[in-house]
Formats: C-alpha cells, structure tokens, sequence
C-alpha cells in the first residue's frame, strides 16, 4: 500500500474526498517513493470506489455495505460498520464525520434494505451519527460544497 517512506498525516497529505477536493483535480501534494514497496496487506471485500485517508486513518466502503477505518501505522483495522446496502461510491470526511451513500439495488435484481441513505458517522468510532433516506441509489460520490464548508451534493438515479 505504501512505500518505504512513512506517509505524513498532515492535512497537505489528506485525501479526504474522491479525486481530493471538490474541485475534483485528482492532484496531491504528497510525495511518493520512486521504489514503492508493498509494506501490508487487509482484506476488506470488493470494493469499486476510492478510498479517503485523513490523519494515518485509510477508510474504504465495499459493495457488501461495510466501511473499513484501518490505521496505516499500527496496520490494523481501527472499527467497520455494516450499513445493509452496497456503497459503490468513494466517501467524505469533513470535521471527523465520513458521509457515504449507498446504492442498494447495485447488484442487478436485488433489494438490501429498499432504501437509499446518505450516512454520518463518526470517522473516530465509527458510529452512525445521522442518515437520511434519498431517492435513488447513489453512483456518484459526495463532494462538499459552498463556502459554509455544510453543504454535501450527491447526484441519485432514480430506481
């Protein structure tokens, strides 16, 4: 997953959106090893969507409805939550809360739970904070925006 060289957790280095930013310029200013090596391994599950990393805490979402929160210096697996319905989209981490989306109807001809939600939780304990249900499964993944920095869109098909 990462080079020799340890990652720094300073915000500069954070990835805390799809593609880094709501600007979506896929563009970092973290530097990587010219001879990366592999250093671990965790198995979460299938996953389509990118992973955020805040603060040395990776977190991936999985199309069998969990969200992984894995230390990248202890190498472990700090908490996941099972959410009940496929997440195929990359999550948001803003102000120590990760918002994702699911898509429940993502494996052709089958329901989870029957609804959509787009979903808090705390990025620390990885507890659901607050979820509201949506119209539609989410393929597209959160962005905040506006300048209150409160603001989260997320584009939905209508099932």
């Amino acid at each position: 997953m990462v080079g020799k060289q340890r990652l720094g957790v300073s915000d500069k280095d954070s990835w805390k959106m799809f593609r880094g930013s709501a600007m979506r310029t896929g563009v970092s200013a973290s530097r990587i090893p010219r001879k990366p090596s592999l250093l671990w391994v965790k198995e979460v599950g299938p996953t389509v969507s990118s992973p955020v990393f805040v603060d040395g805490t990776i977190y991936v979402s999985t199309i069998t409805g969990r969200i992984f929160a894995s230390n990248i210096s202890e190498k472990e697996i700090k908490w996941h939550l099972y959410v009940g319905s496929p997440i195929v989209s990359s999550p948001l981490i803003y102000n120590g809360i990760l918002i994702a989306a699911t898509y429940d109807s993502w494996i052709k001809d089958t329901s989870f739970t029957g609804k959509n939600f787009l979903l808090g939780i705390d990025s620390n304990y990885g507890t659901r904070i607050w979820n509201y249900e949506i119209p539609g499964g989410v393929f597209s993944s959160p962005c905040l925006v506006g300048s209150d920095g409160m603001t989260v869109v997320v584009g939905s098909k209508k099932d």
